[in-house]
Parts: C-alpha cells; sequence; structure tokens
C-alpha cells in the first residue's frame, strides 16, 4: 500500500504542506485545495507550481480530488440539464489535469443523499416514489462512465456521509450494476460509520475494487444526527484500525491509503490535527520495510 497526505488538510499552502509531509515521510498525496483553489480551479500557471513542488519534495500525486456532483438532488437532474452539463465539463477538467500530473484517477461524490432508496412491502410507494431516484442515479452516471471509458481513465467514487452512495454495501451495488471497468472505489470507512457499516465487512464488500482508502475518526450520535471529527485514534474507527491495515498487506493493496485530517481545533492552525493522528497513521500504515 501507497500510504499518503491530503495535504489541504496539513495546510493550503502547498510548499509548507509539502515540507511537512515530506519532513514526516511521506511520498505520496492528494491535494484537493492549494492556495484556495480546487483541483481543476487552478491557472496553468499555478499547476505548473504544483508539479514543480511535487519533484522538489519528492511526492507523487495520486488523484485528482475535485468535488464533482457533491450536494446536487439528483431527482432534479437529467443528462440534458445545464447544472449537470457543467460538471460534466469539470469532470473533463479533472481529467487533463490528472494527465498533466501523471495519475489516471479521479474522484467523483455521487449526488446528495437520500434516507431511503430502496423500498418495498409498500415502501415504495410511501418513500421512495417507486424506487426510482436508483433508476435516475444509474441513468446519470452512464455518460460520466462513457467519457471515462473514451479517455482511459479511472474514475473512482467515494463514499461520502452526505453523499446517495454512503456506504460500501451501496458502492458495491453501484459498481455492479453499471459494469464498467473504470469505476472504481474510494472508501471512506469513517464516513460509512455513520450508516452503521462495519469497516470491516465493508472491506471485504469493496475488495478487488478499491483504488483508493481514506482514513480519519470521528464520533457519532445518529439519533441526534451528530459529528464530531477527532484525531486518529480518539474515535469510533479506532478499534478497526490494525485490522484494516492487516488485511491490506495480507491482500498486497497496492492503492494509496490516504490520511484525511479534517479535525479543526478552535484558534489553533489545520496543521495542529494533522500533527495529533499522523504519528498513529504512519505507524498503522506504512508498508513493512
Amino acid at each position: 500500500m501507497k500510504a499518503g497526505i491530503l495535504t489541504s488538510g496539513v495546510d493550503q499552502d502547498l510548499e509548507l504542506a509539502l515540507k511537512r509531509i515530506s519532513a514526516d515521510g511521506f511520498r505520496y498525496a492528494e491535494i484537493q485545495y492549494a492556495w484556495e483553489r480546487e483541483d481543476g480551479d487552478r491557472t496553468t500557471g499555478q499547476e505548473t507550481r504544483v508539479q514543480a513542488l511535487l519533484k522538489q519534495y519528492g511526492v507523487r500525486l495520486t488523484a485528482v480530488m475535485r468535488n464533482l456532483f457533491s450536494g446536487m438532488e439528483l431527482m432534479e437532474l437529467t443528462p440534458e440539464t445545464p447544472a449537470f452539463k457543467t460538471e460534466l465539463e469539470n469532470f473533463r477538467q479533472t481529467i487533463a489535469l490528472a494527465r498533466f500530473h501523471g495519475c489516471n484517477l479521479t474522484r467523483i461524490n455521487s449526488f446528495k443523499r437520500h434516507t431511503v432508496v430502496f423500498g418495498y412491502g409498500g415502501a415504495s410507494q410511501a418513500l421512495t416514489g417507486g424506487n426510482a431516484a436508483w433508476s435516475r442515479f444509474l441513468k446519470l452516471m452512464e455518460p460520466v462512465l462513457a467519457i471515462a471509458e473514451d479517455t482511459g481513465i479511472d474514475v473512482m467514487m467515494e463514499t461520502g456521509t452526505g453523499g446517495f452512495i454512503h456506504s460500501a454495501a451501496l458502492l458495491k451495488r453501484t459498481i455492479e450494476a453499471l459494469g464498467s471497468s473504470r469505476l472504481k472505489a474510494l472508501w471512506d470507512p469513517a464516513n460509512c460509520l455513520y450508516s452503521g457499516e462495519n469497516p470491516l465487512q465493508g472491506y471485504e464488500l469493496l475488495r478487488g475494487t478499491l483504488a483508493e482508502i481514506h482514513i480519519k475518526d470521528l464520533r457519532f450520535d445518529q439519533p441526534l444526527a451528530q459529528i464530531t471529527y477527532c484525531p486518529l485514534g480518539c474515535g469510533s474507527m479506532t478499534p478497526y484500525l490494525e485490522p484494516l491495515a492487516a488485511l491490506l498487506r495480507k491482500d498486497r493493496f497496492d492503492g494509496a491509503v490516504v490520511l484525511e485530517n479534517q479535525v479543526v481545533f478552535e484558534g489553533r492552525p489545520l496543521e495542529a490535527g494533522y500533527a495529533q493522528s499522523m504519528p498513529l497513521f504512519r505507524n498503522t500504515f506504512e508498508p513493512a520495510s
């Protein structure tokens, strides 16, 4: 496995972030935000600077991480909706960016979360409109995957807490239904905890389709709809970290496992959250020498 860091979880000044993670021994990274601009929004000059900094600090970019389709209500969309077409163009830009940086992987999100997707025994009429959202979701994914296949790029869908696809089980069902070899899994097991999914069971579901894994920790109270991000080893992911790392080593997982710091301490820099999670992440997920 390739242990890496999301640099925008360290500092949006990319040079400061790369200097820190390089000093900590990491050679792989995702960026997403640098200089307050998201992947795909930076100028050509800025991307040239990104490329130079990656080379200077000996760090390799694993994937392009723009938020695509995030938070969009899919039942308000068709393949011809202007907002959807705009996101397709943004997707094409992330493909060009991945090519520029020498990686073959880009991320998409999965629209806005629906509380219930599949209804049976009368629930399809009462709650899901005949399960129409699932059909619409698959239809909207068709042009995305057509672009991926035409350009030869791998696209990974993330399991997001607020996304339509918010568990490994739903992501596995998506990959099977769409049947494209270009569609991979970006699995965030901490996000899936909020959906009641055991991370070790989630891994078994996605084994063989995983492109990358995001690691963070959190505490949650689902009845109160409450999530608190916390340093790694201080939340609900804690008992699963070592067993997950052991499975990845056993399976010789060759993708990136990325620390995604989202911990913000009031009055302290973002790097403080990273600093509290990094040692345990490094000790757990660095490949054995």
